[in-house]
């Protein structure tokens, strides 16, 4: 059961959007536009959020991330009564699979940089120490990549039951 951990992805996921869109003092400043297209993008669907069209002086960063934490767990909640017993098995092949993408990304990206690192020593920074910051920089974004895939792929789930598929004829017999 790894519903606990996803629950903190979901948290760091809102954690990480309010910091890249939100992090200025003043709601004037923020990038309220891309905030809600990140969110809708993640967890809702278009023009389910209002944020721009309310009075900025009234908003404050922990309002905005309570009323996006609880719209995310209520359709997280959606999800686990949409599935039921499956829920723990759809979380974990979710999981699994972004892991698995992100890794092997990672892998590429790492011989990307030991290919490049030498380059480190005409600037006059040592390569060994530039590896070791550069590399824990590339497995932290792994590492948030696959809590960002792992919530979208959870609340974006949607189920395609036997009687909603309906077959068509593609190809026509051509015989002549």
């Amino acid at each position: 059961d790894i519903s606990g951990s996803v629950i903190k992805m979901i948290e760091n996921v809102i954690d990480g959007a309010m910091t890249t869109y939100a992090s200025a003092e003043y709601p004037d400043d923020w990038n309220m536009r891309g905030l809600i297209d990140y969110f809708e993008s993640m967890f809702f669907t278009p023009d389910t959020l209002d944020f721009d069209k309310r009075d900025y002086n009234k908003l404050d960063r922990k309002t905005v991330r309570e009323e996006v934490y609880k719209m995310a767990m209520d359709a997280y909640q959606k999800q686990c009564e949409l599935f039921g017993d499956n829920m723990r098995e759809v979380e974990r092949v979710i999981l699994l699979r972004s892991v698995d993408r992100r890794w092997m990304d990672h892998i590429d990206d790492m011989d990307e940089l030991k290919r490049g690192i030498g380059l480190a020593a005409y600037g006059q920074r040592n390569p060994a120490e530039e590896f070791k910051f550069q590399s824990y920089d590339i497995f932290e974004e792994m590492i948030n990549n696959i809590k960002i895939d792992t919530v979208s792929g959870l609340l974006s789930l949607v189920v395609k039951r036997e009687e909603d598929l309906q077959r068509e004829e593609i190809a026509k017999d051509a015989t002549t």
